[in-house]
């Protein structure tokens, strides 16, 4: 079930199926377990008839009997693979699933770290994927360890949030930003939970800044040429993108350093 929801999620925009997407998506994963080809409709019918997973909503329609199932099926087929899913189209069509992922696994700090650094840097991503995978992420509430590294993927997945709400944010109504400071607020606790803001700012100085819709100003920090992170958060702190964005509130009590004079951005 797994592996047909994963199926299913992947080849369809929609939550509803019919029919013959069951028996297709069966065709595509009978041999993973199997099972015979022939047996394609004879599954279908039981899945439909009996299992309680799927509910008839319309002629030759249906669908999982609750969306958040078909999300935590999939979730827990990509979490046994042997590795993230990397394909750029594929990572983009599954925030809520990623998000669940992280959740499910058996080391939520050490997969996330990876999702962060190794499948998300450097995609652009956009604002409604990253909200969702946000808010399911927080949802969810990963038992994340207190250490640099999970410290560091968290802050680069705030950096990341930030630029998309800032590029969509003449277009998002007004009232979507008191749920955005909440969420902000949510994630720069854990930031601050474990990454020393103070050893951070000997690694990046401001180069730039704006004037956030809520009142809280936007800084774009600069890796400073040369500097060393302290050794015990070293290797985390390196893999952080050269430009990390934060909000002024997240650094509030640090003395702040400037590359010449910041840029309005």
């Amino acid at each position: 079930m797994t592996n047909l929801a994963y199926v299913l999620t992947l080849h369809l925009s929609g939550p509803k199926y019919s029919r013959r997407d069951l028996i297709s998506g069966y065709e595509d994963i009978h041999e993973n377990f199997g099972l015979p080809r022939d047996e394609a409709t004879k599954v279908a019918n039981e899945l439909e008839t009996h299992t309680g997973l799927f509910i008839q909503s319309g002629y030759e329609a249906f669908e999982f009997s609750h969306k958040s199932l078909q999300e935590y099926l999939t979730a827990e087929f990509i979490v046994r693979l042997p590795a993230i899913p990397q394909a750029k189209k594929l990572l983009l069509g599954l925030p809520n699933e990623l998000a669940i992922a992280v959740a499910i696994s058996s080391r939520p700090s050490h997969y996330f770290a990876f999702l962060i650094f190794e499948r998300f840097q450097g995609l652009k991503l956009s604002f409604p994927f990253i909200r969702t995978f946000v808010t399911r992420l927080l949802l969810e509430a990963p038992d994340f360890e207190r250490n640099s590294l999970v410290g560091s993927a968290l802050l680069a997945l705030y950096s990341q949030y930030l630029q998309a709400v800032e590029k969509s944010s003449k277009q998002l109504p007004l009232f979507i930003f008191d749920q955005l400071a909440a969420e902000f607020s949510e994630i720069g606790s854990m930031v601050k939970e474990r990454v020393a803001m103070t050893a951070l700012l000997e690694l990046y100085a401001v180069a730039g800044r704006s004037a956030g819709l809520d009142g809280h100003e936007v800084m774009v920090l600069t890796r400073i040429p040369g500097a060393r992170a302290p050794q015990s958060s070293r290797r985390p702190h390196e893999r952080l993108p050269d430009e990390v964005w934060v909000r002024q509130s997240l650094l509030e009590g640090t003395t702040v350093p400037a590359i010449s004079k910041a840029k309005d951005i």
